[in-house]
């Protein structure tokens, strides 16, 4: 993560450059959160979510429109997210909160002409995660995420795994 590993010292905010793949050339530039991280588009091609770990956002591109989404720029989230998951039936985002030792559920729902739904960027849960959650999984039947933590709250143990429930949002 570079000058990332330690965010609070950072106070410049990143970029996203779009390429088009048919020129190789950059059409457009975004402006990101501090310390962007990881970056995740839908299997839809509609929405692309960047994970600004500095900043504790996730910001929200309009893939389609090769923009930052006009309505919903940003989604808050816990400290650090690093990492990121999609359940599709659901439309749910789900993020690995590292610096806060927390996963957040978001609701990223569309309306059927690709818009942004009246509850699209709404957090529906904080859930506390072991220690450092570095990636998770979602599973595709929508019930569970599986939540890698780097560290664990018992010493001289290197990692556990959480899981989650995506029916009360519980581990």
């Amino acid at each position: 993560w570079g000058d990332c590993a330690n965010p609070s010292s950072v106070t410049a905010n990143g970029e996203a450059d779009a390429i088009e793949t048919t020129t190789n050339t950059i059409s457009a530039t975004l402006p990101l959160g501090v310390c962007p991280v990881y970056g995740f588009m839908t299997p839809d091609a509609q929405r692309t979510f960047i994970m600004n770990r500095g900043s504790g956002t996730v910001t929200v591109i309009n893939s389609q429109l090769n923009a930052i989404d006009a309505a919903h720029p940003t989604i808050a989230v816990g400290a650090g997210p690093v990492f990121a998951d999609y359940y599709t039936q659901g439309q749910l985002l789900v993020t690995a909160n590292y610096d806060s030792n927390t996963i957040s559920i978001i609701d990223v729902s569309l309306d059927p002409y690709g818009n942004d739904s009246t509850t699209f960027g709404r957090v529906l849960a904080t859930v506390p995660a072991g220690l450092h959650p570095v990636e998770l999984s979602v599973l595709q039947d929508g019930s569970r995420v599986y939540v890698a933590n780097q560290g664990d709250r018992t010493a001289g143990t290197p990692g556990s795994v959480s899981v989650v429930s995506l029916t009360n949002y519980k581990v």
